[in-house]
């Protein structure tokens, strides 16, 4: 359920959800038999809200560069969704 609190939280639950849905696809890397593309991917969803960064691991260099997009494309609201986990990761960022 989305939290009222969360600005954008209709949106930011609906990518969370489907990033679990990949997790739980995945599991904790990727099969030889599953081509997934890309580990690093940027999106931004409806022109307005999001930037996400999927990365492996979250650390300090992804988390810069997703607050300098968030800065850079004047958004208020960004994700960084880790799945190389044994369980999924997401930082919600707010601006």
């Amino acid at each position: 359920m989305a939290k009222k609190e969360y600005k954008y939280s209709e949106i930011t639950e609906k990518i969370i959800g489907c990033a679990l849905k990949v997790d739980q696809r995945m599991r904790s890397g990727y099969p030889d038999d599953i081509e997934v593309g890309k580990r690093r991917v940027d999106f931004l969803i409806e022109n307005r809200v999001i930037e996400i960064k999927a990365v492996s691991q979250p650390r300090d260099s992804p988390l810069a560069q997703a607050l300098n997009y968030l800065a850079a494309f004047i958004l208020e609201i960004g994700l960084l969704i880790s799945f190389g986990s044994k369980s999924l990761e997401v930082k919600r960022l707010i601006k």
